[in-house]
């Protein structure tokens, strides 16, 4: 399996058919289509549907010995990381956060790293939860920040910080003013 076969899968996954990958790596269609068999034998299963070429799309069991988009990240996360022992500091850290979490403390932390490691690019995307762990998922960030551990398999989830959650209520509200030591016990 090479760069140049999952590629191929990549963009005609992305784009919905070989004619239109073809199109985009400015290869013939049939390149494209001994590619994508290339990967095929490789892996002993079809990766497209039976159809018309030009508009077939990946099957599932192409899917599930990784996402190729994951393994694209992977390949690139290969080459910096190699680029990275060549000089001190050097390489890329894709952080994806939620957005909640910009007014943390957190971004000092990063602020920090950034001024320590000034060879280092850091690339900080913000998302929900859900989405910070898809993002992980597909290889499109390194690292993620969320509430909460995700569920999934594929994904290792710990805990690195608590938030404190402070409840605000209007001044002539019947807790203005007071301490509330347990909230869940207090009626409204």
């Amino acid at each position: 399996m090479n760069l140049h076969e999952l590629q191929t899968f990549v963009s005609i996954a992305q784009l919905g058919g070989v004619t239109r990958a073809a199109g985009q790596l400015h290869r013939s269609q049939p390149a494209i289509t001994r590619r994508v068999k290339l990967l095929e034998d490789q892996l002993g299963v079809p990766c497209l549907k039976e159809g018309r070429v030009e508009a077939c799309s990946p099957k599932p069991a192409a899917h599930s010995f990784a996402t190729p988009e994951a393994v694209l990240a992977a390949l690139k996360d290969g080459e910096q990381a190699v680029q990275a022992l060549q000089e001190a500091d050097h390489g890329v850290v894709s952080l994806a956060i939620v957005g909640t979490l910009a007014g943390t403390t957190i971004v000092e932390q990063l602020r920090r790293f950034s001024a320590k490691h000034r060879n280092a690019r850091l690339e900080l995307r913000t998302a929900n939860s859900f989405e910070v762990s898809d993002l992980v998922r597909r290889g499109e960030v390194s690292l993620g920040l969320r509430y909460f551990a995700d569920p999934s398999p594929e994904l290792i989830s710990q805990q690195i910080a608590e938030e404190r959650l402070v409840v605000v209520c209007s001044a002539q509200h019947k807790w203005g003013g007071k301490r509330l030591r347990d909230p869940e016990r207090a009626s409204l």
